[in-house]
């Protein structure tokens, strides 16, 4: 059922209870009008005829009293004119009694659902007492009448005593029925009231049970409605968070169960998308991985300044002579690892591991250009840390940087791509890294790679050279460790082969000599002390010419 649907249904529902309680109160008001309508056609004359045939009958009983005694007072009279008078008044008293008997059976005949009936029947009696009284009066009337007609003064004192009494008993018997009258016409109208305080109190407990109703039903049907959103919101906010093992569990047909269905989808593609993420990532670096799966631009090919690092094992290929593949795969893995944790702390990009070298990047878009080359020595100094478990110390990392202008992006074949770096400093640092060991240092970085440094850095410049295979002149520096980290020693050693180096490449070569010999001996191990000294040994016996750069080539 559609959300729609539910709320229609809803509104049906609190107008049919409406309807109800409209229902029951015309109902009664039908009723009330139908009582008073009784009332005022009726009862109400009814009462009204009485009131005044009380008054009539007293004046009547009175004129024909006075008419009496008038008559005993007189003398004898002609019998004719008294009973003429005395009939006539008679009838009208007749008329009168049996006119309202007639109206009392009138009020009966009316139709049911009505409450005169039991007026009626209140009125009986008393109605029926009146007529018989009447006749009674009747009676002693006409004795009267002809007692005074024949001039009987005894007869005419007895019957004129019998006329007294009855004339009495006719007053109570008006009086009578005009009090049963008069209680009969309170009692409707405080019946009247009454079923109109019973409809009301009907009417009222009505519409609080529709209201209770209607609320009970807006509380369900919002409920219906708010719950799946609430879950929605929930599993929402765990989303946010990173938490994708939610679910909302969707109840019913409406449009909030297929909303939470879609939304169940959606969190199966991230779920999805995440999976290929953490599959992929341990293949290729999570944010390139990540921007392939967003579809972004960032990745796309341009040429850049980047920064290269090429680690190497030193000492894995003796290693791997005669050991099983589980053993070499295993050592290898250990260096791969560390290798790849550092860089990856410090926002660079492993492109390539290959045999016992580590292939990575700095640059845009990952990292700020003018931070590059830092982040790569940083990385550098805690990948120079590693060693291998149970290994001697010949097995150790050496690492090259270049920085470089380089073209960087999605490049490959349409059915395989990768994100990698094309360019000379790739090529460099494999040469550098091919002369690393001569020099016995643990970290080359070029000239370029040095002028974007920090003062946070300690380098010593090592060598200007022509790397094998390359006839572009390459300024070497040795990277030795982090500002304040690096031994006093260090430093001082550091600035007296630079003074040294300096008067070499100024083609002072007694004075070089005479500075790398104090090198020497207070660092007889220092590898790069002891190539410069035997080259200033071949430059004695053949010196270079006039425009030579001071850059050495090197061979393999």
């Amino acid at each position: 059922m559609t959300i729609r649907a539910k709320i229609s249904v809803l509104a049906f529902a609190l107008l049919a209870l409406l309807a109800v309680v409209g229902g029951i109160a015309l109902d009664g008001l039908s009723r009330i009008h139908g009582e008073l309508k009784s009332l005022h056609r009726d009862v109400l004359p009814l009462d009204t005829m009485i009131e005044q045939l009380v008054r009539q009958e007293i004046e009547r009983e009175a004129a024909l009293y006075a008419a009496l005694r008038a008559s005993l007072r007189a003398g004898p009279r002609d019998t004719g004119t008294v009973q003429g008078e005395t009939n006539q008044l008679i009838a009208l008293l007749n008329a009168e009694a049996e006119a309202v008997d007639g109206l009392i059976g009138n009020v009966s005949d009316h139709g049911p659902g009505v409450e005169h009936p039991e007026i009626a029947s209140l009125l009986a009696a008393p109605s029926a007492a009146l007529v018989k009284q009447a006749g009674a009066f009747t009676a002693s009337a006409r004795a009267l009448a002809n007692a005074l007609g024949a001039s009987e003064s005894k007869e005419a004192d007895r019957a004129f005593d019998d006329f007294t009494q009855e004339v009495g008993g006719f007053r109570d018997a008006l009086d009578a029925l005009s009090d049963t009258m008069r209680q009969s016409v309170n009692d409707a109208a405080a019946r009247a009231e009454e079923h109109e305080a019973r409809i009301q109190q009907m009417v009222l407990i009505a519409a609080l049970l529709a209201l209770g109703a209607g609320i009970v039903g807006t509380v369900v049907i919002s409920g219906l409605i708010t719950r799946p959103i609430r879950d929605l919101v929930a599993a929402a906010r765990r989303i946010e968070t990173g938490a994708l093992d939610v679910a909302v569990e969707p109840h019913g047909s409406d449009e909030m169960a297929g909303l939470g269905r879609t939304f169940n989808t959606m969190v199966e593609g991230l779920r999805t998308k995440e999976r290929i993420k953490e599959t992929f990532g341990k293949y290729i670096d999570p944010r390139i991985v990540q921007d392939l799966i967003g579809e972004t631009s960032l990745l796309d090919s341009s040429r850049r300044t980047m920064t290269v690092s090429l680690a190497r094992y030193d000492g894995f290929a003796e290693f791997a002579e005669n050991r099983p593949p589980e053993e070499i795969v295993e050592r290898i893995n250990q260096f791969y690892t560390a290798m790849a944790q550092q860089i990856a702390d410090r926002n660079g990009v492993v492109d390539k591991m290959a045999g016992d070298r580590v292939l990575a990047f700095f640059g845009s878009p990952f990292t700020a250009e003018e931070g590059q080359a830092e982040l790569a020595c940083l990385a550098a100094l805690d990948q120079a840390l590693w060693r291998p478990e149970a290994a001697s110390g010949t097995h150790r990392p050496r690492i090259a940087i270049a920085s470089e202008a380089s073209i960087v992006g999605n490049m490959g074949s349409e059915q395989i791509r990768s994100f990698t770096i094309m360019g000379d400093n790739v090529a460099l640092a494999e040469a550098m890294l091919s002369v690393s060991g001569d020099y016995d240092a643990a970290i080359l970085i070029t000239g370029a790679t040095r002028t974007r440094l920090a003062e946070s850095i300690v380098t010593r410049h090592l060598d200007n050279v022509l790397l094998p295979g390359r006839d572009d002149p390459v300024v070497l520096y040795e990277v030795l460790g982090r500002a304040g980290e690096v031994p006093e020693a260090d430093i001082a050693f550091a600035d007296t082969y630079n003074q040294a180096l300096s008067a070499y490449l100024a083609r002072d070569f007694d004075r070089a000599r005479a500075i790398f010999e104090i090198c020497a001996e207070e660092r007889p191990e220092d590898a790069a002390t002891a190539i410069l000294l035997q080259r200033l040994d071949m430059i004695e016996m053949d010196p270079p010419e006039d425009d030579w750069s001071g850059a050495w080539r090197l061979t393999a």
